[in-house]
């Protein structure tokens, strides 16, 4: 049976909390005792005390609405004193050990616990009422449980704070001891807990296709204290680790004990049904493979002149690509395919990509520019090799010619600088190679940008075809509008609209982002015609006091 949000107690228990906020709850006794049966509802479901109770209650509406984290703030409206905060702090830590706070995966670098969110399984839960979905759910077999485990890392690991990183992975795993090879890691007392953590680690990952690690970078993520690596590496080289002395982990160059080439022995691979095949599934380190199947069909709006080069683009992607690289060899040209998108933000450039790699059955190998950028020292040249060999592998691999996206591309082809230090020179050396990489280039490569003016002009005449997307104009818009919700509000509403607000498309998806979550947590109609307007509103003004309309008002 569909589930009732108006019936959903525990809803209406975080909504009432909530509408308290600013209240200053906590030096109100009348308040607490009309909140108590609320309140009471919400610890029982968490397992938490009454004041984490009522912060979790703020926190979750907040999220819910699209606001971002301040646990701070949030107790100071509540009327709560320092040591409720840290009794409050204690316990949501314990929430980020079980993974019911996770990450947020827009943040750099997480370094409070304003830079978290509450996970889908927690809002999933809520929406269902039902405490049961907050239970570790423990698989019907080994590889799953290895998936369930590497995905914990990732969350686990984007934590800057990672004291205690090794237990809390630990009590985590402890869920699926009822695995012969997890429970075997547990039981021997030579693997000291920090070992066992990182076994953990590699095996999730090598069940998951990485086939080779890097300790020397790996480790750090396990504890910003630098002697953790050196405790782990000294165990090692003086043979008191039975790690690779038993193979449970080995060095690809054991020769040389090279902590940057380390994989998962066989006797581990074996017990989790890890074999190696005569044809290796193709498995990129520095990018990520989107495959066309899992891309959602969407049809994109352009203004009329960028329609017209947009086109052109499908048509040369499509099966006519080789037939045009064929004449650019005969010619003696260059077989590569090279486009710059670039515009303002929200306009399209990356959705582009993903059609045009839907339509002509394409795969994407997406670059992670973060990850480029966090290893560039001491091996940054390697890395762009690295890549674009991974690249040729992919087009023996699969058989299309694939596409390489530099999405973002300006936070590495940005323009290079005077010399002054040892890091300018990095930097640069990093551009030289990547434009050597594109001189000789072979295939479809797509770098996006929003800030044209950043990239180094060296990389205008390596790139075929430079399209400039501009924002949508009135016609567009409209078109836009109709397509996201025709359904759902008067057609005179989306002219008034797509007249008086500049959106983007990204603007637009986000708005009605916003529209779908209110209406199904609060049953807020999208047809509103003041509050569709304030979507919008809130939407293109955040950044700024004064409204964004286009005409008079």
């Amino acid at each position: 049976m569909k589930n009732n949000l108006y019936q959903n107690e525990l809803i209406s228990s975080l909504c009432a909390v909530y509408e308290y906020k600013g209240k200053y709850l906590f030096e109100d006794f009348e308040l607490q005792l009309e909140l108590k049966e609320d309140i009471d509802r919400i610890r029982f479901f968490f397992d938490v005390d009454s004041t984490t109770a009522t912060v979790m209650a703020v926190l979750l509406c907040e999220q819910i609405a699209g606001n971002k984290f301040n646990v701070n703030q949030t107790m100071k409206y509540l009327g709560y004193k320092t040591i409720n905060y840290l009794e409050v702090s204690a316990q949501l830590n314990e929430l980020k050990k079980k993974g019911w706070l996770v990450p947020n995966k827009s943040q750099y670098e997480v370094e409070s616990m304003d830079d978290y969110y509450f996970s889908k399984e927690i809002m999933n839960a809520i929406l269902l009422n039902d405490k049961k979905l907050l239970e570790t759910i423990v698989p019907d077999n080994i590889i799953k449980a290895m998936f369930s485990i590497m995905k914990f890392f990732k969350n686990a690991m984007a934590d800057a704070d990672n004291e205690y990183l090794v237990e809390i992975v630990l009590d985590y795993v402890t869920h699926f001891r009822c695995f012969t090879v997890i429970d075997s890691v547990f039981k021997n007392e030579l693997i000291t807990n920090p070992e066992k953590a990182v076994l953990f680690f590699i095996m999730a990952y090598t069940t998951a296709g990485v086939d080779e690690f890097d300790l020397n970078y790996d480790l750090d993520k396990f504890c910003a204290d630098p002697s953790f690596s050196y405790v782990f590496k000294n165990r090692v080289r003086s043979e008191k680790s039975i790690l690779f002395k038993e193979e449970f982990l080995v060095f690809n160059e054991p020769f040389l004990a090279d902590f940057s080439k380390v994989s998962l022995g066989d006797r581990l691979r074996d017990e989790l049904e890890i074999m190696d095949s005569e044809v290796k599934p193709f498995k990129p380190k520095l990018s990520q493979v989107i495959l066309p199947d899992v891309i959602i069909e969407k049809k994109l709006f352009f203004n009329e002149e960028n329609q017209k080069q947009i086109d052109e683009v499908f048509q040369l992607t499509s099966d006519a690509y080789d037939a045009v690289m064929a004449r650019f060899e005969e010619h003696g040209l260059q077989t590569g395919l090279t486009l710059l998108f670039h515009g303002a933000a929200g306009t399209g450039k990356t959705e582009l990509v993903k059609q045009l790699a839907k339509q002509n059955n394409r795969v994407i190998l997406i670059v992670d520019m973060s990850q480029l950028h966090n290893m560039f020292v001491g091996q940054s040249q390697r890395n762009i090799k690295q890549l674009f060999t991974e690249y040729k592998n992919a087009m023996k691999y699969y058989e299309r010619t694939p596409i390489l996206l530099f999405n973002e591309a300006d936070a590495i082809i940005s323009k290079r600088g005077v010399v002054e230090k040892s890091v300018d020179q990095m930097y640069n050396s990093v551009l030289n190679q990547l434009l050597q990489e594109l001189e000789d280039f072979k295939g479809i490569f797509i770098a996006t940008t929003n800030m044209l003016i950043n990239i180094d002009t060296a990389f205008d005449r390596r790139m075929l075809y430079k399209l400039h997307f501009e924002k949508p104009n009135k016609e567009t818009r409209l078109a836009i509008l109709k397509q996201s919700f025709i359904d759902d509000v008067d057609e005179g509403l989306l002219v008034k609209a797509s007249t008086d607000y500049s959106l983007t498309g990204g603007q637009i998806d986000n708005i009605k982002k916003r529209c779908l979550t209110e209406k199904l947590l609060f049953g807020t109609a999208t047809s509103e015609p003041s509050k569709f307007i304030s979507y919008i509103e809130q939407e293109i003004n955040f950044r700024k006091n004064k409204s964004d309309k286009i005409g008079f008002a």
